[in-house]
């Protein structure tokens, strides 16, 4: 599964981990983070996260 940053548009492969996840995910070139969730190895949804919200501890990098 390929993710665009939302903020820098940097693109991210994403392995077999984000099958089912609903949490964060920080952009590795410009720190951005994302809230996404996938369901069966499938975006569902993206968005950017609010101003000062920090990532949480399931994030990727």
């Amino acid at each position: 599964m390929r993710l665009n940053c939302l903020s820098c548009g940097y693109a991210v492969d994403l392995d077999n981990a984000y099958g089912d996840y609903d949490g964060q995910f920080k952009c590795v070139i410009c720190g951005a983070v994302i809230n996404i969730k996938t369901e069966e190895g499938k975006l569902k949804s993206a968005s950017v996260a609010k101003a000062g919200q920090r990532p949480s501890e399931k994030r990727a990098f």
